[in-house]
Formats: structure tokens, sequence, C-alpha cells
């Protein structure tokens, strides 16, 4: 079956694994062409790395995020589009 999947709307999953060490697999849908930004934060708010940053067509991407230069600790991923902003919660253990 080669019907392309179009996804129904904007979605962040969970990092799996979660907890990783160090590195995981970060991944997103897009309901239609949008401007995504995907950006790493510690706990206490602090940017620290930015994953992607583009123009995106409609589907589902996957993409790996290493955390080899991190602390163990607790880090947000922020997914940021034109339509929405959506996050989760990630646990690096080493």
């Amino acid at each position: 079956n080669n019907d392309l999947i179009i996804p129904n709307d904007y979605k962040l999953y969970k990092n799996f694994p979660n907890p990783f060490n160090p590195v995981t697999n970060i991944t997103f849908d897009l309901p239609k062409p949008d401007y995504v930004s995907l950006d790493v934060y510690n706990i206490n708010g602090q940017h620290i790395d930015n994953i992607t940053k583009g123009y995106f067509s409609t589907g589902s991407y996957e993409l790996k995020f290493s955390g080899d230069n991190l602390s163990s600790g607790i880090y947000f991923i922020i997914f940021t589009s034109n339509e929405v902003i959506l996050s989760e919660k990630m646990i690096l253990l080493k």
C-alpha cells in the first residue's frame, strides 16, 4: 500500500528511549506544511540546544538527539510551529 498517511493534528511524541543515554529519538507529526523549531531546555528554563529549525512538509518525522555533552537530569523538548507550541519531558541518565 503506497497511500501517504497524513497526520490529523500536530503531535510531539514522547522521546524513545526515555530515560536515555546518550541518544534518543524525537518524533513529531505535521498535518500541513509548516515552519518548525525543536529546542531543548533544562529544568531551569535555559536553552540548551536547537535540534532542527526549518520548513517541513506534511508528514511524520523522527530525529535523533544526543545528550553526550550534557549532565544527567530532566530536560524539555519544545516543539514550536506557526500553529502550536508543544512540549515533552525527557530524562538523561548517565
